[in-house]
């Protein structure tokens, strides 16, 4: 697929910037992997510009439910249209439809949508001026369900599309945002590369339960559980797979290990400093977490700071992630002018 590849962040700073552009926009396409928030991003930006969104799951639908049921109206054939078509009166003048899991439906399904794709008209129905569909899809690479080749006739009525991956950075805001376990959030700054473990694709054969960005965020609900070890670690792999799983609580058990916190903030530069990376990551997620005040978020930079440059840009992402009210410190102006 020829098609350029962009971060969830990027797609949402797009899709922003298009919807405020003009009326009777153009569809836009999202690919990417399972589990990344294609769909969450969506979300997130019609929250931000106080849309209405209306999702469909275009792989749940027959053609029938596109193009109406026909009815017979005064001796004449009609089609009754599906209620999840954008009404103004009920749904408002501006929104989106999106058609998730798009290229999953069948065939049948997705010519149903060319003329509401092209000219914006279904039948009798007309897609008000202030509505656009964003269509979301897995790759055919990533072992999910995709019907048939990619259609060019479909793709060539896409004002733009893009190849979305996960990344560290959106997924942090979005953890942040949604009540993420901030030690699922410590472990992926430490084990970013297993945010997504086939961003690209090519999942091995027979290989179905993999870590996601949506499948870490149920780790959480796992460890609320409070299960013994060995049921918490079965658990964890068929969440997010065997090795994640391994390699988490690995990183869960250095929790135990820590320096008390607390003397981390009073003592900043007396505090005992972890010699195993791993330990030090464990140690800097546990503080982001802590962090209350100005002057505990001065002591855990200067602390951070005895460990590596890193660990103070992780340390103050993550607290100006979860509260953003502390980019008004010293510590944290200080650090942007130090990386200009």
């Amino acid at each position: 697929m020829n098609i350029p590849t962009i971060s969830l962040a990027q797609f949402a700073g797009f899709l922003t910037k298009y919807l405020k552009s003009g009326d009777k926009l153009r569809p836009t396409a999202g690919w990417g992997p399972v589990g990344t928030g294609k769909t969450s991003v969506v979300k997130q930006v019609a929250e931000k510009l106080e849309l209405k969104l209306i999702d469909v799951r275009a792989s749940q639908l027959e053609p029938v439910d596109v193009r109406g049921i026909p009815e017979v109206v005064d001796h004449q054939t009609d089609f009754a249209l599906p209620r999840w078509l954008p009404n103004v009166e009920r749904d408002g003048e501006r929104g989106i439809l999106c058609l998730d899991e798009f290229h999953s439906a069948m065939a049948s399904v997705q010519t149903a949508f060319y003329s509401l794709l092209q000219e914006r008209v279904l039948g009798d129905y007309t897609l008000p001026d202030g509505w656009t569909a964003i269509i979301l899809s897995n790759r055919p690479e990533d072992g999910a369900s995709v019907h048939g080749r990619i259609d060019s006739a479909i793709a060539n009525r896409y004002h733009t599309q893009f190849n979305l991956l996960p990344e560290i950075n959106s997924f942090t805001d979005w953890a942040f945002a949604n009540g993420i376990d901030p030690l699922v959030i410590g472990f992926l700054q430490f084990k970013e590369e297993l945010l997504h473990q086939y961003p690209n694709g090519g999942i091995p054969k027979g290989e179905t339960v993999i870590a996601t960005p949506r499948s870490w965020a149920s780790v959480g609900d796992t460890l609320a559980l409070n299960l013994d070890p060995v049921l918490e670690q079965a658990a964890l792999e068929g969440g997010i797979g065997p090795a994640p799983a391994a390699e988490f609580v690995a990183f869960k058990r250095l929790f135990d290990l820590l320096p008390d916190w607390k003397d981390c903030f009073s003592d900043p530069d007396n505090a005992p400093i972890p010699a195993d990376v791993s330990t030090q990551y464990a140690i800097i997620s546990q503080l982001s977490n802590k962090v209350g005040t100005g002057d505990q978020f001065e002591a855990g930079a200067r602390y951070a700071s005895r460990m590596s440059d890193e660990l103070v840009q992780v340390f103050i992402r993550l607290v100006v992630t979860r509260d953003d009210t502390f980019k008004a410190t010293s510590t944290y102006i200080n650090q942007a002018i130090a990386n200009q």
